[in-house]
């Protein structure tokens, strides 16, 4: 979910969705919170959640969090942290399987970074990445197209990762 601002109303909606379809995971992006206000907003009955706001004036932008329900057992994933990006990820033990889930916001300006994907095929486990990267392209089925779009594509066929979508636009 890219929240653009997790206003009191998109949190009243999320709380909905979240009590309605009951995911077992859930990635949030462009949060434009606090650490305060994280603790204290993004408290969901039978959810754990981790998260990493932007440092640097979170009202204007970014901030990333993954919710996961309480009865999955999960770890944080540090591996991230040394690249200064708006990025959070966990391990989840599904008995036999583990995967890692990421949540990753790229601001508009800024060029999607290959050393996350780099990292997550070391990581040699399969994994989700979910999130806001600003990058467009019609063969992903934007409307528009521009730079990051390509270097994400460049970065897809260079590293072992799929592309999911519905071929509908975003916004």
């Amino acid at each position: 979910c890219n929240c653009f601002k997790l206003t009191c109303v998109r949190l009243d909606e999320l709380r909905t969705f979240v009590v309605k379809n009951k995911p077992d995971i859930i990635s949030l992006n462009e949060l434009k919170l606090s650490e305060y206000e994280c603790n204290f907003y993004l408290r969901f009955k039978g959810y754990n959640c981790t998260f990493k706001v932007r440092e640097k004036n979170p009202d204007k932008g970014g901030g990333v969090a993954i919710l996961i329900k309480e009865e999955h057992t999960y770890s944080n994933l540090s591996c991230f942290d040394d690249l200064n990006q708006e990025i959070v990820a966990v391990q989840l033990d599904m008995g036999v399987d583990k995967f890692v889930f990421v949540s990753y916001y790229n601001p508009p300006n800024v060029v999607p970074n290959r050393e996350v994907f780099h990292r997550l095929d070391r990581l040699r486990t399969e994994y989700i990445l979910c999130g806001d990267l600003n990058s467009k392209l019609k063969c992903f089925g934007c409307r528009n197209e521009n730079s990051n779009g390509e270097e994400l594509l460049d970065i897809l066929n260079e590293t072992n990762s799929i592309l999911l979508y519905n071929n509908t636009p975003t916004y």
